[in-house]
């Protein structure tokens, strides 16, 4: 065929072909899904040209964050250290987005973050956020006498501040094993924090928190129950339960239930004056109602306040009734992501929002929730709680029951905007 032919037939193939080199007809004939999942395969294969292609492709794509993460445990040894890398930047790009999500009271997703992302955080500005978190808690839920007392012995409110205060003795990798005197450390984990005397210390952990002695001062976020032995003056935002035997001007919001025995604030148990008496160890009192906290189709429960009015003897205080502030703790709900659940022995799904990122998915009403990314969920807490973890993931994959069948659906939560926060950037 002569050579100018075949110049005009290549020529005429171009010019039917889509924009991008696909045949008409055929443009959807790939999904977005089967595009990433092709170039992380890429990343693995001989030639270094198609390595570093798929690479930089996939540092343009931010929806491909979940898959990456899905994906990292089948491939070889440099498809890892590549995705590895990607991630490290997607991660650099969101700091932005979970700082901005922690000043807003969303403090649950700001500790899941925490978790997720290591050491790939600048600790000046991390520690920073949490400090904003904390004393904006306690400005809402102290006056400014009870405020100016606190900033004499608490953490100060910034971090800079809070780095000279530090004794020369303590570091920033000290541990609460390690510490000569457990003060002024910093300490974020994903496991349970354990200690004694503990005091004028931020710690965040994504488990649970055992504090003994005597614990004083902190700053200490979690997603775990918290149990402290006796505390004073300890600002606590939690995910799950509190339980203390004795409090003394204690901030604590959390999303489960408060337990104290003793409360030496008020000199009270269950309401009533105790003066200097002797507290029966199994006697509890059971406060319901939180200040700062949000919770969809319920009015804000009250921070834990006690009452302090009708306190008589020397050690009296003066009548003080707390008061109902705005809402500033907002933990994550399932209702946040576009679903509603049965509150029942299952997760059935009861309601859903047309383009929430499950029903774009395709979960159906009816439907029950049994695993989340590999990780089985038998009610409708547990599905809050992994839901959680996946949407800092950026995606999951869930496991229904539909009509006894087993149905699996890849869900993205890219771009995905929670409600009542302001709109931001993942870059």
């Amino acid at each position: 065929m002569p050579n100018t032919m075949r110049r005009w037939i290549i020529l005429l193939t171009l010019m039917t072909a889509g924009p991008s080199g696909v045949a008409p007809g055929q443009e959807g004939s790939k999904s977005e899904k089967q595009k990433i999942s092709e170039l992380i395969n890429q990343l693995g294969v001989d030639k270094y040209r198609d390595r570093e292609s798929a690479h930089q492709a996939l540092l343009a794509r931010d929806d491909a964050y979940p898959e990456l993460r899905r994906a990292l445990p089948t491939l070889n040894a440099e498809a890892q250290r590549r995705v590895r890398l990607i991630l490290t930047e997607f991660d650099r790009r969101r700091v932005k987005l979970f700082l901005q999500y922690g000043r807003e009271g969303r403090v649950d997703l700001f500790i899941e973050w925490s978790s997720l992302i290591g050491k790939n955080v600048d600790p000046e500005i991390y520690w920073q956020c949490a400090l904003d978190i904390a004393w904006n808690l306690l400005k809402q839920s102290r006056n400014e006498t009870e405020i100016r007392d606190w900033e004499k012995y608490s953490p100060a409110p910034t971090y800079e501040r809070f780095l000279k205060d530090r004794p020369r003795f303590i570091n920033e990798n000290d541990t609460l094993e390690t510490a000569l005197l457990p003060t002024h450390l910093t300490i974020r984990n994903s496991s349970e924090i354990k200690g004694n005397d503990v005091r004028n210390s931020l710690l965040v952990s994504a488990g649970s928190a055992r504090l003994d002695q005597f614990v004083s001062h902190n700053i200490l976020f979690t997603l775990g129950d918290v149990k402290v032995n006796r505390g004073m003056k300890n600002l606590i935002v939690t995910d799950g339960n509190v339980d203390m035997r004795s409090s003394n001007d204690d901030v604590i919001a959390a999303h489960g239930k408060t337990s104290i025995v003793i409360d030496l604030r008020s000199r009270r148990i269950r309401g009533q004056p105790i003066g200097r008496r002797a507290i029966p160890s199994d006697r509890r009192n059971e406060e319901s109602e939180y200040d700062l906290l949000y919770r969809p189709g319920e009015p804000p429960r009250r921070i834990f306040v006690p009452p302090l009015e009708g306190i008589d003897g020397p050690d009296g205080l003066a009548d003080e009734s707390p008061t109902r502030r705005s809402a500033m703790i907002r933990f994550f709900e399932v209702a946040d992501i576009g679903i509603g659940l049965a509150d029942d022995d299952e997760p059935r799904v009861t309601s859903m929002e047309a383009n929430s990122p499950l029903a774009k998915a395709g979960l159906k009403l009816g439907d029950v929730i049994v695993a989340i990314d590999g990780t089985n969920v038998d009610n409708a807490s547990a599905a809050r709680r992994n839901l959680r973890r996946s949407f800092v993931r950026c995606g999951a994959e869930v496991s229904v029951n539909r009509d006894g069948k087993p149905v699996s659906l890849d869900v993205t939560f890219y771009g995905w905007e929670l409600p009542g926060t302001k709109p931001a950037t993942q870059k």
